[in-house]
């Protein structure tokens, strides 16, 4: 019960995150203010890192933006996705 009542508190809290986000994205264009409002939610959720990747025309991500990863690091998570997709 314990584990079910921590996994559905961690779901909740992954679900506000990204609501959050999304209320940041639609707010504005400048990438800029978007990166600081989803630093301060990061803080907020105790996480440790943040990348943003970003899709090409080309359908390919880029690593746009990286906060708390070696940059090796995040560019090899960029590369996993574009293989995922």
């Amino acid at each position: 019960m314990e584990s079910t009542l921590y996994q559905l508190a961690l779901t909740n809290s992954e679900l506000a995150l990204l609501n959050r986000m999304q209320e940041l994205i639609s707010r504005s264009l400048d990438t800029k203010e978007i990166y600081q409002g989803v630093l301060s939610a990061v803080e907020v959720a105790d996480l440790e890192a943040v990348v943003i990747l970003l899709l090409d025309e080309d359908k390919n991500f880029y690593l746009d933006f990286n906060s708390g990863l070696k940059s090796e690091f995040a560019e090899s998570a960029c590369r996993v996705f574009s293989n995922l997709f």
